[in-house]
């Protein structure tokens, strides 16, 4: 995410910050536990002044919770800075993959903008770029996300994916 908002804040003119990544930190639980541990380090590089709005800009969202623990870190590192009111007023995305990620963003306050998103339609754009079968793994893999969180599916998508590539360096 973080040459994306680069790239963006040059192009527009406005000022960039970011998020620390913090070790072992997944989840709001995670960061809530972690937070203490992480000592003195800034949870996000960047100025701020009170009465800012920000836009967190990434990639992709799946859950949400990657923006969840963003928008949270924000808030603990204006308090440790004493800077107040400063609000996040949107998560801008490339790729929405659409597991309940505008619900998520209704609950956290924000509103979520994805330039294409996977479950609406958003696949018809892969189709002279991916394969079918790639195309149905992504379909299949929005309405089924679980299953790809076992390490064997994982490692069989892989190893089609090496099969396939191999094919294509033959012809």
């Amino acid at each position: 995410g973080i040459p994306l908002a680069a790239a963006v804040a040059y192009a527009e003119g406005v000022p960039m910050s970011f998020n620390r990544k913090i070790p072992n930190v997944r989840s709001l639980r995670d960061l809530e536990r972690e937070v203490d541990r992480y000592g003195g380090h800034s949870l996000i590089e960047g100025e701020f002044s009170s009465g800012d709005r920000v836009a967190l800009l990434d990639d992709v969202v799946t859950l949400f919770d990657s923006k969840e623990v963003a928008i949270r870190q924000l808030e603990l590192e204006m308090a440790r800075r004493g800077v107040e009111d400063v609000e996040v007023a949107a998560v801008l995305v490339l790729i929405d993959r659409g597991r309940d990620t505008q619900q998520r963003a209704a609950e956290a306050g924000v509103r979520l903008s994805a330039l294409a998103t996977l479950r609406d339609g958003g696949l018809d754009m892969l189709k002279n770029v991916a394969s079918e079968t790639e195309i149905g793994v992504l379909r299949d893999y929005i309405q089924n996300y679980e299953k790809y969180q076992s390490a064997e599916v994982r490692a069989d998508l892989r190893t089609q994916a090496l099969d396939y590539k191999a094919k294509m360096a033959q012809k």
